[in-house]
């Protein structure tokens, strides 16, 4: 009920509580009990319920929660994200622009639906698993505040999930052809998996603890992950994704799939392993000041694709397989030491001015590569059918031709004791020859 007295619209609520206007101050309201007490002050402006400003060292009761909530709907306010925090409401915004504000039980039996272009806001939810269902469409979900284990988002949903912030959260399911966006940033999430064909814009900076990320096949959109932990990474078959990967560490190999067709981007990340596989077609760019884990990068059959880790500082051995037409730029790399092209090499590398000691291209090798300003240069081994390409700056100090291949040594110590080949690479090489 509505009235006035001394100048102050009151509104009276249950039990004697009710609701002040301060006079001069056009936009404060206080709550008072039956005894006059203040309670909170309220700043409602053009009929939004914008804050809730409670008293130092006070808590609302469920009971003075209750008649707030009375109050903006008897009164048909708006209210802001801040105010559904503090009276654990959550907020379901239709696209009409009208509002409702659910409890804890009304969410949960409205996010069990299959929603159409709507936006929620939780306030507060708990639950140990929480299931998007199938076809949900258009939406907008945040659940920065949800106290939620396990989220599931169900096959063929078109979202945004809002979960920067979420201290709760420890398991995060895609199921297949989900479109949309997901915010991991700064949040406790360990496990990610997505399924199959989906497209999926997923952001993790600042994670407070380590996850594993599996993305199934034919994963595309951009994925940024940054000043972050990951126990392992992978990405399945045929993906055409933006990855940036900035300031990261691990502690297994980033795997990336066969017909790799996107763009990996990776500024400082500790690993030992970066494996990328077959018919790769993308492009790769590696950019690391020195990290305390030199990288190894492997890279299966038939690349075709772009490899520039000009200027790199971290990765040390890199193996790449056979029929590669792919072009490499390692100009400028400082930590390089060994490169190994396997059979049918027809590429363009550019080792210029870098720390370069060992490279081997095997039978049949026809590609292009240039050496020049490679001081730490020791020893080249190219198929002798002189197919091989090569541009030095400095003539090696001898030759020694073979049946199957030329051996071109720039350090004499070398001829005598060969250069040691690290033990991982021959044995790799070992066993890649036995199975052809």
């Amino acid at each position: 009920m509505l009235g006035y007295k001394e100048d102050k619209m009151i509104c009276r609520l249950s039990q004697g509580y009710r609701v002040e206007k301060i006079k001069g101050l056009g936009c404060q309201m206080l709550l008072k009990d039956s005894n006059g007490k203040k309670i909170c002050f309220l700043e409602v402006c053009n009929n939004k319920l914008s804050m809730i400003k409670k008293r130092k060292g006070q808590e609302l009761t469920s009971f003075e929660k209750t008649q707030i909530y009375r109050f903006i709907m008897a009164n048909q306010y708006t209210i802001s994200n801040e105010t559904a925090d503090t009276l654990e409401l959550s907020i379901l915004r239709y696209k009409d622009g009208t509002e409702k504000y659910l409890s804890e039980r009304q969410l949960k039996n409205t996010i069990k639906q299959s929603l159409d272009n709507v936006k929620i806001y939780v306030g507060k939810l708990k639950a140990h698993t929480l299931k998007i269902p199938a076809y949900t469409k258009g939406c907008i979900y945040n659940f920065s505040r949800a106290e939620i284990n396990t989220l599931i988002i169900e096959e063929n949903c078109d979202m945004h999930i809002d979960m920067r912030d979420n201290k709760f959260i420890e398991a995060l399911r895609i199921r297949n052809n989900f479109s949309g966006s997901v915010n991991m940033s700064r949040n406790s999430v360990q496990s990610i998996e997505i399924e199959d064909n989906c497209r999926c814009d997923l952001s993790m900076f600042d994670s407070l603890k380590c996850f594993n990320l599996i993305i199934g096949d034919v994963y595309s959109g951009i994925l940024n992950i940054k000043n972050s932990c990951f126990h392992a990474l992978s990405v399945g078959y045929y993906c055409y994704a933006q990855i940036k990967l900035s300031n990261n560490w691990g502690r297994r190999d980033l795997i990336i799939g066969d017909s790799f067709r996107g763009e990996l981007d990776i500024e400082g990340i500790n690993i030992y392993n970066i494996d990328i596989g077959k018919d790769c077609k993308g492009r790769i760019s590696i950019q690391a000041e020195n990290l305390s884990i030199p990288h190894n990068i492997n890279i299966a059959e038939d690349f075709g694709g772009s490899l520039d880790l000009q200027e790199d500082k971290a990765v040390n051995n890199i193996k790449v397989g056979r029929n590669a037409s792919g072009k490499f730029n390692f100009w400028g790399c400082q930590a390089i030491k060994n490169v190994t092209f396997d059979k049918y090499f027809k590429g363009y590398a550019d080792f210029s001015e870098s720390s370069v000691e060992y490279v081997q291209a095997k039978y049949g090798s026809s590609g292009e590569m240039i050496f020049t300003g490679c001081k730490n240069l020791s020893l080249i081994r190219v198929p002798h059918n002189k197919k091989s390409v090569l541009t030095m700056e400095k003539n090696p100090e001898s030759v020694e031709n073979k049946k199957e291949e030329d051996i071109y040594y720039f350090k004499s110590s070398n001829k005598e004791k060969r250069y040691k080949i690290p033990f991982y690479t021959r044995l790799a090489e070992g066993i890649s020859e036995l199975w052809g």
